[in-house]
């Protein structure tokens, strides 16, 4: 649990603050949604595919829980299976300001971090989650696996927007 804590904690910092020295050009556009529906993105989610960082490598049947609660901000449940063992990790959520868009805040033990909702689907049957770093990015579905045709289309819009999709690891959810 303590080896856990530490790196969740070193990924926070890294992506809170590292990205912050990256040339601005290099970087994919990860502008958020203009209208996030809180109501709408609330529920479950099955992790599709993400680019590879540490804190979830080796993760399978990755998935994540969002809750309103009534003081306004969002409990975060991330769930998954490592080696054979579940593991599952708490957090929090918040929009910084009343802007509606899909920027939010996340923490997961001491430090926020950006959570970018830049995607989603008419009836929020998919989501695109950037951060403001570009070595973070997830692909979530509300069903363990998406039509193929959505999927092409998230893809070649992530391309359009600059991300690498050759350097997304798909995720078993079976």
């Amino acid at each position: 649990m303590a080896k856990t804590f530490l790196m969740v904690l070193l990924a926070t910092i890294v992506a809170a603050f590292g990205s912050d020295k990256r040339k601005k050009e290099n970087q994919p556009d990860n502008t958020p949604v203009e209208v996030l529906d809180l109501d709408l993105f609330m529920g479950d989610w099955y992790e599709l595919a993400r680019y590879d960082h540490f804190f979830e490598r080796d993760m399978d049947k990755v998935t994540a829980h969002y809750k309103m609660r009534p003081d306004g901000k969002i409990d975060v449940i991330n769930r998954g299976v490592k080696h054979g063992k579940k593991k599952e990790l708490k957090g929090i959520a918040w929009a910084e300001d009343n802007s509606g868009n899909g920027e939010l805040n996340v923490k997961f033990f001491l430090f926020p971090s950006k959570y970018i909702v830049m995607d989603v689907g008419p009836e929020y049957e998919y989501a695109v989650i950037g951060s403001s770093s570009p070595k973070y990015l997830w692909v979530l579905s509300r069903d363990n696996q998406m039509d193929p045709e959505m999927l092409e289309g998230v893809l070649l819009r992530l391309s359009r927007r600059g991300y690498d999709i050759d350097d997304l690891i798909f995720i078993n959810q079976e």
